[in-house]
């Protein structure tokens, strides 16, 4: 029978401080006197690895949440791009906004799509606009 045991302190902050991504592994075991063979033997532990992966889960969870957070904006961006005038960053922003909107849809199981009809539109017409420069035979699709 495995008996659970608390965390030193010290194995504490090393997780705190890999999980921070702020300096590399081998960084963070110098600045903390860590021994490769010290966390080899932690790794070992179940407790530090469950607390490593629930540092870890937080870890992205916060950086989904940044992303989140900067989703509108970018989304704005693009949008302002693509109703300026049609030069190939522009096309590219076309391309991701629509490449955003076909994620969103297929995780959000069909909801209504956030692009409006007005904007697909002029999506549309900017990537037409390319197809013609390029001679619109010359496609791969």
């Amino acid at each position: 029978m495995s008996e659970k045991r608390e965390l030193y302190y010290r194995q504490l902050q090393v997780i705190e401080d890999l999980v921070s991504c702020k300096e590399d592994e081998g960084e963070v075991l110098k600045r903390h006197g860590v021994s490769g063979r010290l966390y080899r033997k932690w790794l070992g532990q179940e407790a530090f690895v469950d607390e490593l992966v629930r540092g870890i889960s937080a870890a992205r969870h916060r950086a989904m949440l940044k992303i989140a957070r900067y989703v509108p904006a970018a989304v704005d961006g693009l949008v302002k791009m693509i109703e300026g005038e049609a030069g190939e960053s522009t096309r590219k922003a076309c391309l991701d906004l629509l490449a955003m909107q076909a994620k969103e849809s297929k995780g959000s199981g069909g909801g209504r799509p956030r692009i409006t009809q007005k904007k697909a539109t002029r999506i549309l017409e900017v990537l037409a606009e390319k197809e013609g420069e390029g001679g619109g035979g010359n496609s791969k699709y």
